[in-house]
């Protein structure tokens, strides 16, 4: 039996780095390998995720006004915080085979790595340039290894990478056994520098079905109502588009990060302290779905809701290049202005066609997981 490890943003309480994680380690799993979640919780990007942060770290990081309006957030906000870092911090427990303790050091990444046969980097943001900027590169495991074969698995760049960064990646893929990147156009990219074959895959939550998510659903003890428009934002952009719809199917808004400044109409209540388990609860059972997120896209299609997906400003590649190849690209909606009552409406037997184009996506990427851990 295999011994993998699985090197990603587990730490990251944000419902698609836990979530992705879990289901790369359950694929796996199913597979018949056996499978741990490296511990690797690098300070300089886990800080945000802190409970307490030390104000000097952070101010060497961001600069001083950044410090300050970060601490002014947590003092408003430190009962959600709190309940949302014990949320995440129960799921990791209860759900994620960890290799042991956090560390944070390269040395003792490397020394773990060694003990495996094969270490898997990703999926989530792994490669983006500024993050690998702020743990050494760690994500692209810069030591040499013995034994243990390099993997990774729906890496994400998550950008245009300019020629330095292309000349790092050139520099520590060739060590590499097997390549799979989550977005078409980094396969473009990357194949390009270097002269072998990169596998285009599916991010590892859409390997999982609805039966497998409701082994770890936690239903919503506290939401009186039963119909809801769902909206998971960073930022304000999708709230407008929210409105307009919730106005026309006459329900309430639930949302996860609602602006403090930012006065919903049909506000009903904000989920900002859920953790894993109760966003899966919540998609599930909303009448609606909003979203500017790439997970909170992938969750909607999973469970089969009607939805609209408003593109972010600086992480809409690989929501816009999900979409259109499931052809669902009818779902992007970039303003409100843009929503006639054609893109509130969602026939459900849209799905149909999408899951069939899903479903050979599937087989190709369960495929390349079973070839690395089938070819000895």
């Amino acid at each position: 039996m295999d011994r993998i490890g699985i090197l990603t943003f587990h730490w990251a309480d944000n419902f698609g780095a836990v979530l992705q994680t879990y289901a790369l380690q359950q694929v796996l799993t199913q597979m018949g390998a056996d499978v741990n979640i490296i511990n690797f919780v690098p300070a300089n990007l886990s800080i945000d995720y802190q409970l307490f942060v030390n104000p000097v770290k952070l101010t060497q990081l961001r600069g001083l006004k950044a410090t300050v309006l970060t601490y002014a957030s947590r003092i408003k906000r430190f009962t959600q915080v709190k309940k949302r870092v014990s949320s995440y911090g129960d799921f990791r427990r209860k759900y994620l085979r960890l290799s042991g303790d956090a560390f944070e050091n390269i040395e003792t990444l490397k020394k773990i790595c060694e003990e495996l046969d094969i270490c898997i980097v990703g999926s989530d943001q792994v490669w983006n340039p500024d993050f690998l900027s702020l743990c050494n590169n760690a994500y692209l495991l810069p030591f040499k290894l013995s034994l243990a074969k390099k993997v990774s698995y729906a890496a994400s760049v998550s950008c245009c990478l300019n020629e330095s960064w292309m000349e790092l990646f050139k520099e520590h893929l060739k060590s590499f056994w097997r390549i799979s990147v989550r977005e078409e156009i980094t396969c473009t990219e990357l194949s390009s520098i270097i002269n072998r074959q990169i596998y285009h895959v599916l991010d590892p939550t859409l390997l999982l079905d609805v039966e497998d998510y409701a082994k770890i659903e936690k239903s919503i003890t506290n939401i009186e109502t039963e119909r809801y428009l769902l909206v998971y934002n960073f930022g304000t952009d999708p709230l407008p588009i929210a409105e307009r719809i919730a106005e026309q199917l006459n329900v309430p808004i639930v949302v996860f990060n609602k602006p403090r400044k930012y006065q919903l109409k049909r506000y009903y209540r904000e989920f900002s302290d859920a953790g894993p388990g109760e966003f899966l609860s919540l998609v599930k059972n909303a009448e609606y779905v909003v979203t500017n997120s790439y997970h909170g896209t992938i969750f909607s299609i999973i469970f089969g809701k009607p939805f609209i997906t408003v593109p972010h400003a600086t992480r809409s590649v690989r929501m816009i290049e999900l979409l259109k190849c499931l052809e669902l690209d009818d779902r992007i909606v970039k303003d409100v202005n843009d929503l006639p009552v054609k893109h509130i409406d969602m026939d459900s037997s849209r799905y149909n066609i999408s899951k069939e184009i899903l479903k050979e996506k599937q087989r190709f990427s369960i495929k390349f997981l079973e070839s690395v851990i089938g070819d000895d």
